[in-house]
C-alpha cells in the first residue's frame, strides 16, 4: 500500500485554505515548503520506526521549531511573481523540472496554483489576460491563488502565468502556457501511467449548461460555506442542483448522510 500524507491549513478564522494529498515518502523527505502558524490537520501513515521520526521533524518544521532546508529556487517560487524575469525563471524551472504531469501539477500546487474551469475564470475578468477561445474550449487551468474569501467570487488570483492542462474530457500531454497576460508557448508533459495528482485540491466542478450565472455563483458561495462548517445543513438551493453538478469534492456532510468514514 502506498503510504498517502493529507495536509490540510485553515487561517486565523478557521476557514480551510489549503487541502492536498501526497505521497508520504517525498513529502516528509523535502519537508513543508513554510511554516504555519495557524491551525492546521495532518493525516500519516506508519508502518516504521523511521516514519515516526521523519513525522515529528516534518511537524517541527511546520511549527517553526526546527528550519525548513529549501533551496533558493524554491524561495523564488513562493514568493509574489511579481517581476516577468522571476515568472519566466518560475516558468523554466517547472517546465524543464516536471518529469511528466503528476510532478508538473504538484509543483505548482506546492506554490499555490489551483484548478479552476474556464467558466469561472471569466468570472474575474483579468483585464490584462488575453485566452485564445480554441483554448478556453479546450482546456483547463491552473493559476495561483492569492487569497481566499469566504465567497469564491472574492477570492484573488495571479493572471500573469497560467497553464492551460487538458483533462477533461480526455487527458492530453500538451500543455499550454500564458505569461505576462498573453500566450506564451505550448509544451509536451508526459501523461504518468497511473496519474494521481489531477482532481485533488480542485476548483474543477461542472455546471450542468442550463444553470445559469447567478445561481452557479450562489451555488459555488453555498458549497465554499459547507467547506469550512461542516456541520451546517444543506439549503434547498444546494440539495436541488448538487445531483446535476460534476465533480463535487466529498464533504463532512456526505460522508454523515451515508456513514463512511
Amino acid at each position: 500500500m502506498e503510504k498517502k500524507l493529507r495536509i490540510q491549513l485553515f487561517d486565523d478564522e478557521g476557514r480551510l485554505i489549503d487541502d492536498r494529498q501526497v505521497s508520504q515518502g517525498p513529502e516528509l523527505a523535502k519537508g513543508p515548503i513554510a511554516d504555519h502558524k495557524g491551525l492546521f490537520r495532518i493525516e500519516f501513515t506508519f508502518d516504521c520506526k523511521d516514519d515516526i521520526e521523519k513525522a515529528k521533524t516534518y511537524l517541527d518544521q511546520m511549527v517553526g521549531n526546527l528550519p525548513i532546508g529549501s533551496k533558493k529556487i524554491r524561495k523564488q517560487m513562493v514568493e509574489k511573481l511579481d517581476d516577468p524575469d522571476e515568472r519566466a525563471k518560475v516558468l523554466e524551472y517547472v517546465i524543464s523540472t516536471a518529469v511528466d504531469q503528476d510532478a508538473l501539477i504538484t509543483m505548482l500546487r506546492e506554490k499555490g496554483f489551483v484548478f479552476m474551469m474556464t467558466d469561472f475564470l471569466d468570472t474575474f475578468d483579468f483585464d490584462n489576460l488575453e485566452i485564445k477561445d480554441r483554448h478556453k474550449e479546450e482546456y483547463q487551468w491552473m493559476i495561483r491563488n492569492i487569497r481566499i474569501a469566504k465567497n469564491p467570487k472574492a477570492d484573488r488570483y495571479d493572471p500573469m502565468l497560467i497553464f492551460g492542462i487538458r483533462l477533461l474530457p480526455e487527458h492530453d500531454e500538451k500543455i499550454v502556457v500564458y505569461l505576462n497576460g498573453a500566450y506564451h508557448k505550448s509544451f509536451k508533459v508526459p501523461i504518468p501511467t497511473k496519474p494521481k495528482e489531477v482532481f485533488k485540491k480542485t476548483m474543477m466542478i461542472k455546471f450542468p449548461h442550463y444553470m445559469n450565472e447567478e445561481e452557479r455563483e450562489k451555488f459555488r458561495y453555498e458549497l465554499r460555506l459547507y467547506q469550512n462548517q461542516p456541520d451546517r445543513e444543506y439549503s434547498k438551493f444546494y440539495n436541488r442542483w448538487k445531483s446535476a453538478v460534476e465533480n463535487l469534492p466529498i464533504l463532512p456532510q456526505d460522508k454523515k448522510d451515508t456513514g463512511s468514514e
